[in-house]
Formats: C-alpha cells, sequence, structure tokens
C-alpha cells in the first residue's frame, strides 16, 4: 500500500494520504518535502481528529454527484481534496490530497478517479488482512464491535481476554452527533484530547456521524455529574448536542445501546428541546411511537386527536401542537405559554375550545396519556398521517 500511495502522489503530482472507514491513517505518501504542520502532524498521529473525520464523513453527501469530491480550504496553508472510496456501493474508505505542488485543475479528474479506483482495490485487500491480525489499540477494538465485526460471542470473548476491557465495566455509551458540525466553528481542534480530560476513564472513536465516547462509571453506575457539566459547556460553545444510553456492563451489545444514545439525540432535537444533553431514559416512550409503522399510526390516534387534526389542517391552528406541549409540560399553562411564546390566556382559550368543541377531557390520566401518545405518534412520523407537519416550528 505504501508503495501504491507513493506512485499515487506522483501521478497526481501532490501528496496524498488514505484513511480508513473508522478514520485511522492507512498511508501517508512522502512527506520529506512537505512543510504543512496540519498534514504533517496528522502523520505522525495515525488517525484523523474528531473534526477532520466529521469533514470526512460530510464528503458522503457528494455520492451520486456529478462531483464526488470535495476541497477544503480551512486546515492549514494548503488547500484538502478529498474523494470517499466506495466498494459495491460502500464506503471503504477516503482519499486526501494535498495541494502542495501542483493546482488541482492542472490534474485531469479522469486521472483522480483512475487513482481512487486503484486504491479501493488495494485497500479492500489490505482490510482483509488487518481483519486477521489482532487490533492495534482499544478504539480499534471497540470500532470492530460497533460494526458488528465479530461473527458470535465466542470470538468477542476470545479477543478482549488480556485488553482493558477484560474487567471493567459498568459503561455507559455518550454519541455526539457531527451532522453539523463545521471546522470553521474554531481555530482549535483538539475535540478528542478535551473528551479525554474530561473524562479520563474513557475511550472515544468517531463512528458514522457520532462521536462515540464510551464511559466507565465505577460503582456509582453513573457518569460522573461533573464531567457532563463540562461536556454541556463544550457542545453548547460548538453547537453541538449528544445523547446518552443506559448503563451496560456487555460490550457485546455496545451496538443497541450506541442506537440508544443517537435515538435520544435524535427525539430531543424533535420534541424541539433546547438540553445539550439527551438522556435515553427520557425518550423511551418516543422511541416506542417511531417504532409503530407509519401506514399503522392512525390504528392508535384517537378520534378526538384526529378531528382536532382535522380542524388543523382546515383552519391552518395549533390545537395538536398547544395539546401536546400542554400534555408533556403536565398541564401547566404557564409552562404551555412560555414554550410556545404566547400569552398564559391564549393557552386558557385553546383548552376550553378544546372542551367545548371537540369534547376534550383533561382530568382522566388515561385519556391524557393516550392523547400524549398520539401527539408522540405524530411528531415521530414528521407530521403523519396528514400532509400538514403541526411541530414544524418546535
Amino acid at each position: 500500500m505504501d508503495l501504491l500511495v507513493d506512485r499515487a502522489a506522483e501521478v497526481l503530482k501532490n501528496p496524498i494520504a488514505v484513511f480508513d472507514k473508522n478514520y485511522y491513517t492507512v498511508s501517508y505518501s512522502d512527506t520529506t518535502d512537505v512543510q504543512d504542520e496540519v498534514w504533517t502532524a496528522g502523520k505522525k498521529r495515525g488517525y484523523c481528529l474528531f473534526e477532520y473525520a466529521a469533514m470526512l464523513h460530510g464528503v458522503e453527501s457528494m455520492r451520486g454527484t456529478p462531483l464526488p469530491f470535495q476541497i477544503f480550504d480551512d486546515w492549514g496553508p494548503h488547500r484538502r481534496r478529498i474523494c470517499p472510496l466506495i466498494s459495491n456501493s460502500l464506503t471503504i474508505g477516503y482519499l486526501s490530497v494535498l495541494e502542495y505542488h501542483t493546482a488541482f485543475d492542472a490534474v485531469p479528474g479522469e486521472i483522480y478517479d483512475l487513482v481512487a479506483g486503484v486504491l479501493v482495490k488495494e485497500l479492500t485487500i489490505e482490510q482483509a488482512i488487518r481483519l486477521s491480525h489482532q487490533h492495534d489499540s482499544a478504539e480499534m477494538l471497540l470500532s470492530s464491535i460497533l460494526n458488528e465485526g465479530f461473527a458470535n460471542r465466542a470470538l468477542f470473548l476470545q479477543r478482549i481476554l488480556g485488553t482493558v476491557f477484560e474487567q471493567a465495566g459498568p459503561y455507559s455509551l455518550i454519541g455526539i452527533n457531527m451532522h453539523a458540525f463545521s471546522s470553521r466553528v474554531s481555530g482549535e481542534r483538539h475535540f478528542k484530547a478535551r473528551l479525554g480530560t474530561i473524562f479520563p476513564k474513557a475511550w472515544s472513536l468517531f463512528f458514522r456521524e457520532y462521536v462515540v465516547l464510551l464511559v466507565e462509571c465505577g460503582k456509582s453506575r453513573q457518569i460522573p455529574q461533573d464531567g457532563l457539566q463540562q461536556l454541556e459547556g463544550y457542545l453548547s460553545e460548538h453547537d453541538l448536542c449528544a445523547g446518552i444510553s443506559d448503563t451496560f456492563s456487555d460490550l457485546y451489545e455496545i451496538r443497541r445501546y450506541f442506537n440508544q444514545a443517537a435515538m435520544a439525540e435524535k427525539m430531543a432535537r424533535i420534541s424541539g428541546s433546547d438540553a445539550r444533553i439527551a438522556q435515553y431514559d427520557d425518550y423511551r416512550l418516543w422511541r416506542l411511537a417511531a417504532s409503530i409503522p407509519a401506514e399503522q399510526r392512525t390504528d392508535y390516534v384517537s378520534a378526538f386527536l384526529r378531528n382536532l387534526m382535522a380542524y388543523d389542517i382546515d383552519n391552518q391552528s395549533d390545537y395538536v401542537k398547544t395539546l401536546f406541549i400542554y400534555l408533556k409540560n403536565g398541564q401547566s399553562l404557564a409552562l404551555t405559554a412560555q414554550e410556545l411564546h404566547v400569552h398564559r390566556n391564549t393557552v386558557v382559550y385553546r383548552i376550553e375550545k378544546m372542551r367545548e368543541r371537540f369534547g376534550g377531557v383533561f382530568d382522566s390520566p388515561y385519556h391524557n396519556f393516550q392523547n400524549f401518545f398520539g401527539c408522540l405518534l405524530l411528531l415521530t412520523s414528521d407530521g403523519q398521517p396528514g400532509s400538514t407537519d403541526y411541530f414544524d416550528t418546535i
């Protein structure tokens, strides 16, 4: 691979680097004459910074377009041309080209495509070889588990023997959504290092569009509160959000807990919560609602709520939205008004209209729960059934 990468750099007339799908360095071309501190630091590090990994992941959106690459100019003094390496419709790595010796436009696009095709073939072989060897680090082992790289539990248990995970635990998993992250947010790029200072007993890696943080909880079975407070401040500074899974001890099930964290983060955004960190424990009912197929959801929406929904569609009113927030806030008029950004009397008027016009009952815990769950069904299906998204402003 190293020899091939050096030859590819000669063809492209610029230094290149190849990363695998887990954002670890596969190979760099010869960099003895490269005076770009960010580029050379990446080679020494052996893996991508989370900020750079988020940038690489963002290139996925270019797939299937006439321009399957992206050029970045905010990572050091020289531009980078990033291209996903795709095999059988799956991204298996990334090619990064540094505009150092020759302008990008001076090399025909077909040459880039040719180089990428050759690298895909070699990287496929390289990855097959790597799978037959021991993993290089705790993070790479975690990456393998997240990617469901073990055929069965017996192979997994054999692999963790003698590692830091053999006796460790319990854990909780934090998933930080990096989808909207921009490297332009801050000139300082040290996300991984910062996480290491906040949670000394933790391992972090980039998976899909998330920074995944596996935190060892110890006897308390909880993530340290001071760490969560520091993390919340950091997330707020960079306009990021995160979800937290249940506490667990079985690393073989880590993918399940990643899904919990990702679901909590997603549902918190859908609900309009302004919290930077969402606990999965607060969104179990939301996940249940989201799991019901869209075509079956009307079966679980009360007649009262369906009538309310039809009225909203015909009159462009906000009764369903008001009901959802009213029930979510424990029927507090003040909190509902605050969240809707309306006067308290407006909420009183709408609730009374729901009683008089539609026969709403708000003193029955059963009916309140049924209607709240019906609102969740509408919310988690982007306004279905019907063509109007009642919650587009939440």
